[in-house]
């Protein structure tokens, strides 16, 4: 415990838990929904909430690859947070898919890969660029374009353009963004989109579309999440 020193035990991050039950105890070939809401531990207090023990609400839907379950589950989020009375509602979104093609490319080590990582999350151009001053040029570009990639939804075809010579896969990622976007546009056509092609913090088990949600009432994202393939692999 950092506050107190003395030693604590605390049970695994609730996630991980609910892909070993849909792994082990609904196994099937249809899509499973589940959600659950449980206490969860911090190092230290949280500013959002001001507790180290704050309650966690969360949603996760199995089995379906297609960018239809990333919008269920971005919309769901937006109807929990209008029925707790939250509104002028602000989802970013970004793609984890983009990074790991450019990186994959390159076959950056896991080290190397986080610190990447790190420097993108900061958004240090400077610190990244001193970090690829031995890559490829190409691959370094397609890493340092990223950091220039948000605003409105308009990013995803300045993205395709930027990146018109990354990896397949770089546009694969581009295409889930576009259909992602039309979607949500359907069905919350009121819903203000922000996309980041750099802003990725979350999980480092992420793969595809990450999410988050903010509110100008809060300084920071009140919720989030994305998509993590292949998890129950390990299972």
């Amino acid at each position: 415990d950092q506050v107190s020193g003395r030693a604590m035990g605390v049970r695994a991050d609730i996630t991980p838990q609910v892909a070993r039950i849909d792994a082990h105890r609904l196994a099937t070939e249809a899509p499973q929904r589940l959600c659950y809401i449980e206490p969860v531990v911090h190092t230290r207090p949280d500013k959002f909430a001001g507790s180290r023990n704050p309650l966690q609400l969360g949603a996760e839907l199995y089995g379906h690859r297609g960018i239809e379950s990333d919008a269920e589950i971005i919309t769901l989020l937006l109807d929990i947070l209008r029925a707790a009375g939250v509104d002028n509602i602000t989802i970013e979104l970004g793609h984890m898919g983009l990074f790991h093609a450019i990186c994959g490319s390159a076959a950056f080590s896991a080290e190397f890969e986080s610190k990447v990582l790190d420097m993108l999350l900061m958004k240090d151009k400077t610190g990244l660029q001193s970090l690829l001053v031995d890559v490829d040029a190409d691959v370094s570009n397609h890493l340092l374009v990223l950091l220039t990639l948000n605003g409105d939804a308009s990013t995803v075809a300045a993205a395709r353009d930027q990146l018109a010579d990354a990896p397949e896969s770089v546009r694969a990622a581009l295409d889930e963004m576009t259909a992602l976007v039309e979607l949500l546009g359907a069905r919350a056509p009121d819903l203000d989109i922000h996309i980041d092609f750099a802003e990725l913090r979350g999980y480092r088990y992420h793969t595809g579309i990450i999410f988050a949600a903010y509110t100008p009432a809060a300084g920071r994202a009140i919720a989030w999440g994305g998509r993590y393939d292949n998890i129950g692999e390990t299972f």
